[in-house]
């Protein structure tokens, strides 16, 4: 009885490592960003509100938040996703009534949070300074690969699962 209520939690536990994973993931997107604004001289949150003028960087901003919120196409909703599966398989709905909440909270948050963000873009100028400063341009890069990846994980996350569920039928044979 004992070692199978272990079996069943084990699952839940994997999908909450692999939440921290897709979390941590976030994080190292959002880091790149403040080295970004490191080197364009955003020193304080104020400055944040004249982010609109680059077109790029308010837009990988915007989808990183977007992300944090975990709305569907982006890497934030895959680990609640799986989460999800295995809160349903073990039949525990008040747990995930809960969670739904929360998760609604969450993002009417981050969603006051990037309103004057979404405002028409003025200035595309943005794509020259990376182009005078390399340094600059490669961390661009390396951040639209990261959000490119942010947005297309949604084809990953049946992988993901399967992968999930192998490591944890493997461990107690």
């Amino acid at each position: 009885m004992i070692s199978n209520l272990l079996i069943l939690y084990t699952n839940i536990l994997n999908s909450l490592l692999i939440n921290i994973l897709f979390y941590l993931f976030m994080f190292l997107n959002f880091f790149l960003i403040l080295i970004v604004s490191n080197i364009l001289n955003i020193k304080y949150i104020n400055n944040i509100k004249n982010i609109n003028n680059n077109k790029y960087f308010s837009s990988i901003f915007l989808i990183l938040v977007l992300s944090f919120s975990g709305i569907p196409p982006f890497l934030g909703f895959s680990g609640k996703f799986i989460l999800f599966i295995n809160i349903i398989y073990k039949i525990n709905y008040f747990i995930l009534v809960m969670i739904i909440l929360l998760n609604f909270n969450a993002i009417y948050f981050y969603i006051q949070n990037i309103r004057f963000m979404i405002k028409i873009f003025k200035k595309i100028n943005y794509l020259i300074q990376c182009f005078k400063n390399n340094l600059n341009f490669k961390l661009i890069k390396v951040l639209i690969f990261f959000i490119i990846f942010n947005i297309l994980n949604i084809y990953f996350i049946s992988d993901i699962y399967i992968y999930n569920s192998i490591i944890s039928s493997q461990m107690y044979i």
